[in-house]
C-alpha cells in the first residue's frame, strides 16, 4: 500500500509580477518549516537542470500549491505577441497550475497586496484553470505581513507540514546580554562653573568619567526568538 505523500509546497508565482514577495515567502517559510518542503523554482533549481521537465516534476509531487496572484497577473502580455500570457498554453504559470488542479492538489490563490479576487468571467476562456477562481483566496500584504503570513503557516500546519523543530532553531526563549554602546562625560555647570568628574582610561583607550559617569547600554538579542515584554531593571531598584 502507498503511503501519504510528503506535504511539499509548490510556489506558484509570475515574476515581473510577485516576484519579490514569493522569494520574502520562501525565505520566511524556511525560518518555520523543516527543510525540503518548499519549493520555489530559482532557490532550487542548479545549473545543468532540465528546467521544464523538473517545474513538471516539483509540481508533479506536490501536496500544496500556493498561486500568488499581484495586479498584474491576469493582465500580463507576451513581450512579442501582445497576447495575455495566461491565454499561451506554454507559459510556465499556466502549466504549474493545470498541473496542480488535474492532480488535485490543495491550490490556494494568494491575493499579493489588495489584489481583487479572480473573477469566473476572467478565467472563462481558460477551462483548464477556471477552477481556480472558486478557491478560496487569502492575503499576503506587506503593511499586515506578520498576521497574513501566520494564516498561511497555520494553514501548512494543518495539511501536515512538520514545523522547525525548536532545537534546530536554537532556542525556545530569548537570549538576551546587555553591551555597552557608549560611554559618556557626566558634566554639570555649578554657580557658572564648568565641573567634569576624573577621567579614567578605558582599554579601548578611550576617555571615560569617574564617578557620575554615563553609559548607555544597549539590549542585544542573541537568539532567533524575538523578545516581548522584556523589563530591564538597574541594580538600584532592587
Amino acid at each position: 500500500m502507498q503511503g501519504k505523500p510528503k506535504p511539499y509546497l509548490f510556489i506558484n508565482y509570475r515574476t515581473e509580477d510577485t516576484g519579490p514577495t514569493a522569494s520574502r515567502l520562501y525565505e520566511a517559510l524556511a525560518s518555520r518549516l523543516q527543510s525540503g518542503h518548499v519549493f520555489l523554482d530559482y532557490e532550487r533549481i542548479g545549473g545543468g537542470i532540465n528546467w521544464p521537465d523538473h517545474l513538471r516534476a516539483e509540481a508533479s509531487q506536490a501536496t500544496v500549491m500556493f498561486v500568488l496572484i499581484g495586479h498584474r497577473w491576469l493582465k500580463a502580455q507576451d513581450s512579442e505577441t501582445g497576447d495575455r500570457r495566461l491565454n499561451m498554453p506554454k507559459g510556465w504559470v499556466r502549466q504549474e497550475i493545470e498541473l496542480a488542479l488535474a492532480n488535485k492538489l490543495h491550490v490556494v490563490p494568494i491575493l499579493v497586496e489588495n489584489a481583487p479576487p479572480l473573477n469566473p468571467r476572467s478565467l472563462q476562456t481558460l477551462p483548464s484553470i477556471a477552477e481556480l477562481a472558486d478557491k478560496q483566496a487569502m492575503p499576503l500584504h506587506s503593511k499586515d505581513w506578520q498576521a497574513d503570513f501566520e494564516a498561511l503557516v497555520q494553514l501548512l500546519l494543518d495539511q501536515g507540514f512538520p514545523p522547525l523543530r525548536r532545537e534546530a532553531a536554537g532556542t525556545d526563549k530569548p537570549s538576551l546580554r546587555l553591551v555597552i554602546d557608549r560611554v559618556g562625560p557626566f558634566r554639570e555647570n555649578r554657580q557658572g562653573r564648568h565641573i567634569v568628574y576624573g577621567t579614567v582610561k578605558l582599554a579601548e583607550g578611550d576617555t571615560a568619567y569617574g564617578e557620575g559617569m554615563t553609559l548607555q547600554l544597549t539590549l542585544e538579542n542573541t537568539s532567533n526568538v524575538d523578545p516581548v515584554g522584556v523589563i530591564v531593571r538597574s541594580g538600584n531598584d532592587s
